[in-house]
């Protein structure tokens, strides 16, 4: 009953912080290194392969799309990408 009353008590006080002020921290994505032998942990960039299949198909685009060891962990799947794609390529798709 207490708790009921301090609540009552304070949300008609202007003082109290009401919810519109908050502000909320947006999610930064951020690029993250994959541990282990870069020979083996590499993968093809995500958008430079999605470009380069659309434009030269898919047996030239896996010739001459660049292999990275950088992901994003934030995104869905955790896509591998290259460095100066990583923020394009994050805040595009969320």
């Amino acid at each position: 009953m207490k708790l009921a009353m301090y609540l009552v008590k304070y949300s008609d006080d202007e003082d109290c912080i009401s919810s519109s002020n908050y502000v909320q921290k947006e999610r930064r994505h951020e690029c993250k290194k994959k541990l282990g032998s870069v020979r083996n942990v590499r993968r093809f960039c995500k958008v430079c392969y999605e470009n380069n299949s659309n434009q030269l198909g898919r047996m030239r685009a896996k010739n001459c799309t660049k292999k990275v060891a950088t992901y994003c962990a934030d995104c869905f799947g955790s896509p591998f990408l290259c460095i100066n794609k990583i923020i394009l390529a994050c805040f595009v798709w969320h």
